[in-house]
């Protein structure tokens, strides 16, 4: 059974908070201590990218005991966001209008 989590960030609290979140939610769902931090990087990346080039957004985040998808919706897509610790750790990367969805597998 997965657990999901909705946040809305707007500052670098926000961020930190919604990444902690993800570690322990991951952790929950039986990851294993690095693939849960390697969750909470990818969140931090993609909700600070949020914050620093827009005005905040809404991160969804889906965890199961396979793995996780994160949607970071709203963003506005002002200046160039590095992506590159998200496409270290995700099996899969989609932008769709002001989305970014990144998925990922615990094993």
């Amino acid at each position: 059974m997965s657990e999901q989590v909705m946040v809305v960030v707007q500052s670098r609290m926000d961020v930190l908070d919604v990444s902690a979140d993800a570690r322990v939610l991951a952790a929950s769902q039986g990851a294993r201590p690095r693939k849960a931090s390697e969750l909470a990087v990818v969140v931090a990346d993609l909700a600070t990218n949020a914050v620093r080039h827009g005005r905040g957004a809404l991160v969804k985040l889906a965890v199961g005991s396979a793995g996780w998808t994160v949607e970071v919706e709203g963003t506005k897509r002002r200046g160039q966001a590095d992506l590159s610790d998200v496409r270290r750790f995700a099996t899969r990367l989609e932008l769709r209008g002001t989305s970014v969805i990144a998925h990922g597998e615990f094993s």
